[in-house]
This record gives structure tokens, sequence and C-alpha cells, in this order.
């Protein structure tokens, strides 16, 4: 009688899937004997190679349908992966990898404006404004550049991170590094230390600068040349960068 009173679920048909991955495709052609279905399939589903994975290419009749249903479910392959949220130990890596994979021409142009924005000539600019309008104000934002260059120089000889796409094959990159290691992101620095300034000097602009900023440090992630703990990092010493200069500026003579 239990046996009896069992749901039937493992009988219910499989949905026919939309899209299937490389490793549900193999194992798919690693199930099948007959060549006429493997045809079949490879007629119905068509690699995607921008997405790696495989997608159905048309619409399927109600006895198409049925005989892909039972198909699956003969053969026993779970054609709706079920994701569970989890913190990958090379989370890093994979937002950056696919990012490059994302790529487009227009972002590409983009992109590389927004880091060519924060290679530095900009800030060095607004440090000679400034010491021409407001000194003060000039020199602790000198003085907080200069401690973030010094601090970014020394924590990335520490810990001498590579690039993501030194170590990993798969991420490409769309411009040349500044310098060889990774760990913090000097552009991201620099980008959040005006910020910050701006914060404690001309708040009305800080909103606009961090948009700015914000573009920046993700510039640095989508042409390959840092990882999200780079980016991470340099807000961090941005931040740090500008409370030292701060505290140092009480003992200036101006």
């Amino acid at each position: 009688m239990a046996e009896e009173k069992r749901p039937s679920s493992q009988s219910k048909p499989l949905p026919v899937p939309k899209k299937l991955s490389l490793s549900q495709w193999q194992a798919i052609m690693d199930s099948l004997e007959d060549e006429e279905v493997r045809e079949y399939l490879e007629d119905v589903y068509v690699y995607d190679a921008r997405r790696s994975r495989y997608i159905l290419t048309r619409g399927l009749s109600r006895k198409e349908k049925t005989i892909l249903q039972v198909l699956f479910q003969e053969i026993a392959v779970p054609v709706k992966e079920k994701k569970k949220f989890h913190i990958s130990a090379n989370l890093d890596k994979e937002i950056v990898a696919l990012l490059a994979r994302k790529r487009r021409h227009g972002l590409n142009v983009f992109m590389t404006i927004m880091t060519r924005i924060g290679d530095g000539y900009v800030w060095f600019g607004m440090i000679l404004f400034l010491l021409f309008v407001d000194m003060y104000a000039g020199v602790v934002l000198a003085m907080a550049q200069l401690i973030q260059i010094l601090l970014q120089f020394l924590i990335k000889n520490i810990f001498t991170r590579d690039r993501p796409y030194v170590k990993h094959g798969d991420i490409s990159i769309l411009l040349a590094p500044p310098d060889r290691f990774s760990f913090p992101s000097g552009h991201t620095a620099g980008a959040f230390t005006v910020v910050f300034f701006l914060w404690y000097f001309y708040p009305v602009w800080t909103w606009p600068f961090l948009v700015l900023a914000i573009l920046i440090g993700f510039s640095r992630m989508y042409l390959g040349l840092h990882y999200p703990t780079d980016v991470l990092a340099g807000m961090v010493l941005g931040y740090v960068s500008v409370r030292v200069a701060l505290f140092l500026s009480f003992f200036l003579p101006l």
C-alpha cells in the first residue's frame, strides 16, 4: 500500500530546455547511440559560441516536444540546472572573465576613455587649479595623491599579485598596464582620493565625481587589468590617503 501512495514525481515528464550548457550537451551526446537521434538534436539545437551553450533554434510541434521529453527522461540527464547562490573561492576571476566575454565595441571605447581619465592627468590639473583658487585645499589634495601613490607602490610590492590576464588564459586585456602588479588598483585609488577629498572640501561635487570614480574602477575590471578586490582595495586606499593628508595638514604653516 505504501508503494501505491508514493508520489509519482519521478515519472513526470521533464521540460524541454531552451538552452543547454556544454556539460549537459556532452552528457546527452555520450548517452545516445542512435546516430539519427544525434542528428535530430543537432538540427533542433545550435551552438551559441558567444554564450558557450546550445540553444533551441525553433518552435516544436506537440509531437516533437513529447519525443524530446521522453528522450530526456530515458537518458536521465538533468535539463534544468539548479543554481545555488554561493561565493566561489575564485569569484574574483569569474567576474573579470564574465566581463571579458560581454565586451562590445562601443563599451570598449567608453571604458577605455574612463580609464584614460583615471590616468592621473585630470587629477594633476585639478591640483594646479586648486593651488591658485584655494591653496589649502590644493595642498591637501596633492598630499593625499602623493600618499596614495607611495602606499600603492608599497602594497603592490608586498603582495606582488599578478594581473588577471597573466594568470588566466581566458582573460585578455584591451590596454597595456602601467606596471606589473594588480593589487591594489592605482586608478581606482586616485579617483576615490578625489571623491573623499571633495566630500570634505566641496560636498556638492562629491556625487558627480563618485559616479566617475565608480566607472573608472569598473573600467579596470572590464579591460582585464584588475580583480574586483583590487578595485575595492583602491577605494579604501583613497579614503585612508585623504584622512592621513588631513591629519598632516594641521601641521602645515598655511
